[in-house]
């Protein structure tokens, strides 16, 4: 970057040492396409000028440099036209107003934008810087900022602008008086904010967090046990309760009914016990006052718990026959913890506990149909705590009709014996020969008579090929012959 001085001697420097110095022009040559704008980012002190000089040749002279917009500083070579793709002329310039904002603003040449660009940075923002009374407050108290530390390196700040409710808007203008203040009523974290502006209208911001804390005591305790049973001793204790510095704890108030009153009250003993009689769940407080009677309240859950009854019954016939009435008896049924109010039935087996007998632990129901019911009983103490059992009647089945007695069985056919074959007829006797006389030998004794011989019977075609019918036959032949 180039600078033309407006005196050369020695002693005019010496002398401007003491005076505010007028503004100067940075120089900025545009060459060629190639190139671009050289030098490319220049920085300037506030009031001064950016001058542009066209040094290429005649077909590299149609450029022309406009900043980007939405910026605080602005130029345009060549306002109104778009594009002004044409030769400028050797020598040509162009120079912006002088430049009082500080920034970083960016530029480009309106024929080339993609290939030449640059920027001017001005210098001489405002410096803002503040503190505060007090990084950590008490809620009440008042906190001062004292903004007198900030700074314009070439001017004045003029104004002074404060975020003081951490909301990101300055809604607090305190003009040129470098300093507010703000009481907090409640405990937060705020992040204080506060902006400058100085005699050019460069505006610079800073922030800073601030603690609001409360004064009160800290209150808090332990139940135990968390889930309790009916009459069971509960105990709490705020022994971990404590008092901002330079104050204690004087009084610990209970609520140990769940009720919003602080009806028990022990003083400075950070415990308490209780018991209870019923099932529910209560929200204990507790209030803790410190020395300067600034009071805290806190809470717990308690859940005290019911005993279940026990459900139970007899029958007084399981198996019964269609049609007979089966009654039920759940007098044995109890509660550790309360009473029995009322006990409900499903006799049908569907379900659904449609019969309610209210206090009376018994019901009946006559069963028609052969099968297995299964009965429910459900009862209900007189804190809404349930159980339930069930028990099976089974009607059996009617006996099968008898049959018929089975019809005897035929007898047998007779076997028909086949008739006796008649009687052979003896051969007729051979006449006798004569012979002469002798004397006969004494007969021998006569032999025992032998047994007859039963005769085959010879008159199935099987029967007749035996060997005894055989012989039968050869036997008739020959006699025959």
């Amino acid at each position: 970057m180039h600078r033309r001085p407006l005196l050369a001697a020695a002693g005019a420097i010496a002398c401007a040492l003491l005076s505010a110095a007028p503004a100067l022009a940075a120089d900025v040559n545009i060459v060629s396409k190639a190139v671009g704008f050289s030098p490319r980012d220049i920085t300037v002190a506030p009031g001064d000028t950016v001058t542009w000089h066209w040094i290429g040749s005649a077909n590299e002279r149609n450029h022309s440099p406009a900043s980007d917009p939405g910026q605080l500083e602005s130029w345009d070579a060549d306002p109104g036209n778009p594009k002004p793709d044409f030769d400028h002329g050797a020598g040509h310039t162009f120079t912006t107003a002088a430049l009082t904002h500080s920034g970083t603003f960016t530029y480009h040449c309106k024929v080339h934008p993609d290939v030449m660009r640059g920027t001017v940075t001005v210098t001489g923002a405002p410096v803002p810087a503040f503190t505060a009374s007090a990084s950590s407050a008490f809620a009440g108290d008042q906190v001062d900022f004292d903004a007198t530390a900030s700074s314009d390196p070439d001017g004045t700040i003029d104004r002074y602008e404060w975020d003081l409710d951490g909301n990101g808007s300055f809604e607090t203008d305190t003009g040129a008086t470098p300093s507010a203040s703000r009481t907090y009523l409640a405990p937060a974290s705020v992040n204080v904010g506060l902006r400058v502006t100085d005699d050019r209208g460069n505006q610079r911001t800073v922030s800073h967090p601030l603690t609001v804390a409360t004064r009160a005591p800290t209150a808090t305790f332990t139940v135990v046990p968390g889930t309790a049973a009916k009459g069971a001793t509960v105990t709490f204790d705020a022994s971990l309760s404590s008092a901002t510095p330079g104050r204690t704890i004087t009084d610990f108030a209970w609520d140990l009914d769940g009720d919003g009153t602080f009806e028990t009250d022990t003083g400075l003993i950070p415990t308490a016990t209780g018991s209870y009689t019923a099932a529910a769940t209560l929200s204990i407080g507790l209030r803790v006052t410190d020395s300067a009677g600034d009071v805290t309240t806190t809470s717990r859950p308690l859940t005290v718990s019911n005993a279940a009854p026990t459900a139970t019954f007899t029958v007084s016939n399981a198996n019964p026959q269609p049609g007979a009435t089966v009654t039920f008896d759940a007098a044995s049924s109890t509660d550790s913890d309360g009473s029995i109010a009322k006990f409900t039935w499903d006799l049908d087996g569907n379900g659904s506990f449609e019969t309610d007998t209210g206090t009376t632990p018994t019901a009946s129901r006559a069963y028609t149909t052969p099968g297995a019911t299964t009965v429910r009983l459900r009862v209900t103490d007189n804190e809404n705590g349930t159980a339930e059992t069930t028990r099976t009647v089974t009607v059996p089945a009617p006996p099968a009709p008898a049959s018929p007695p089975a019809s005897p069985p035929a007898p047998a056919p007779a076997l028909v014996a086949p008739a006796p074959a008649p009687p052979l007829a003896a051969p007729p006797a051979a006449p006798p020969t004569a012979r002469p006389a002798a004397v006969a030998p004494a007969a021998p004794a006569a032999p025992a008579a032998k047994k007859a011989k039963k005769r085959p019977r010879c008159v199935t075609k099987k029967q007749k090929r035996t060997r005894a019918c055989k012989a039968l036959k050869k036997k008739k032949k020959k006699r025959r012959h």
